[in-house]
């Protein structure tokens, strides 16, 4: 599979639900590198998440910017996430919707955003920076 928005987040994007600048996005960090289109809330792919019950494989990101039809943020920091799991994929989701579990998924990445190869990082208790590509973004339109 390679890097794709959810048809949900499509559709959020587009009505308007999910805004760039404005909202909450966070980064989850995932040991299943299966891509599903008909996955559309957190609550589907939380039990492929990193550190599922510590919480350290989930970043919130900072400085979202839209320009030119290309979402962007500052780096994604996941700190000090323990274990030996290894990480294939991450989803972008928006956060703060009211029930647990319902955030909406935006995106699924399996691949570099460079196009330089797959995802495979190992936690071993130190951070993990995810450094987005400044030209591709997050999401492009």
């Amino acid at each position: 599979m390679a890097n794709a928005i959810y048809p949900s987040g499509k559709d959020g994007i587009m009505k308007a639900e999910i805004q760039f600048v404005t909202d909450t996005f966070k980064i989850a960090l995932l040991t299943n590198g299966t891509y599903t289109d008909s996955d559309t809330v957190l609550a589907d792919v939380s039990a492929d998440i990193v550190d599922s019950s510590g919480g350290t494989g989930i970043a919130t990101l900072t400085s979202n910017s839209v320009s030119n039809g290309v979402y962007t943020a500052a780096n994604a920091t996941f700190s000090s996430v323990p274990g030996t799991e290894v990480a294939v994929a991450y989803v972008l989701y928006r956060s703060g919707v009211t029930s647990t579990g319902t955030d909406p998924l935006i995106a699924f990445y399996d691949t570099q955003s460079a196009g330089d190869g797959s995802i495979s990082i190992t936690t071993n208790g130190g951070n993990i920076i995810i450094d987005f590509d400044a030209s591709a973004g997050i999401v492009k339109m």
